[in-house]
């Protein structure tokens, strides 16, 4: 699920990258071919931004995120936006707690994130919305992808954190949901969880057990509608109807117990 190695690579120089020299002869060997990936990298900035570390009078930005490659080499990059807090996070205030992170075996990397939902454009005609780990349990935040004009959602996720608990069959099922809410195509891989694909109406399609090593192939379409669905126009309008609802009896009952006690 995830291009390796021992440090974070430089997003501008991936082409000159020694590791990843088999990678891009086989792409060469394969010019239709593309593949998205995660990756663990960082930028340089001649100045701080919104999210820029300092390194020796050096501005740059750390991700946890995913790549677009082909033969031509890095065609697009996603930047994990949902990041976990205090693994990947923390608020300014909190971060003389990175040392008790680290540890007891954590990490609070300092990731910097994306904060617009841009779609990954593929030479074949897929129009990506990428989606890591625990971001594809949020509805609206995908939708937005769709919106964008997406027509595959793509989830790399690493689920070994659950074991052989009930937690990745129901992380996966989280993806059913965002196929069905979009009328979209889902390709999911999961690093020790259930790799699959899935399609616009929630059929899991060669679902790999728990912690397998597998490659799986499925011919699928992109999703191509005239129409978006509900859901994707109006978002989750049902829970922000049952939170208006909510407030409104609070406030219905905290008005008649005033009254109540006021009229004796």
């Amino acid at each position: 699920t995830a291009l390796y190695m021992m440090t974070r690579m430089d997003e501008a120089n991936l082409k000159g990258n020694f590791f990843l020299n088999p990678l891009w002869d086989f792409l060469k060997k394969h010019p239709k071919a593309s593949l998205f990936t995660g990756i663990e990298s960082y930028r340089q900035f001649s100045e701080k931004t919104k999210y820029s570390e300092e390194y020796n009078g050096f501005h740059y930005e750390s991700y946890n995120g995913s790549v677009l490659l082909d033969s031509n080499g890095a065609n697009g990059f996603y930047h994990k936006s949902m990041l976990v807090p205090g693994v990947e996070t923390l608020p300014w205030f909190l971060k003389f707690l990175s040392k008790w992170f680290d540890k007891f075996g954590g990490t609070t990397a300092g990731y910097a994130k994306q904060d617009h939902r841009t779609v990954i454009e593929e030479k074949n005609g897929y129009r990506i919305a990428p989606a890591i780990c625990y971001e594809s349990i949020y509805g609206e935040f995908m939708s937005r992808y769709i919106r964008n004009g997406a027509n595959l959602i793509c989830i790399i996720t690493n689920d070994g954190w659950w074991k052989k608990t009930p937690g990745h069959k129901q992380h996966m099922s989280y993806a059913r949901l965002r196929a069905i809410e979009t009328r979209t195509w889902v390709a999911r891989s999961a690093n020790t969880g259930i790799s699959c694909f899935i399609d616009p109406n929630g059929k899991v399609i060669n679902p790999q057990p728990y912690n397998t090593n597998a490659a799986i192939k499925y011919n699928i379409g992109a999703t191509e509608t005239k129409s978006k669905t509900f859901f994707v126009q109006f978002g989750d309008v049902l829970s922000k109807l049952m939170i208006g609802l909510s407030i409104l009896l609070i406030a219905t009952t905290i008005v008649y117990k005033i009254r109540k006690k006021t009229i004796n």
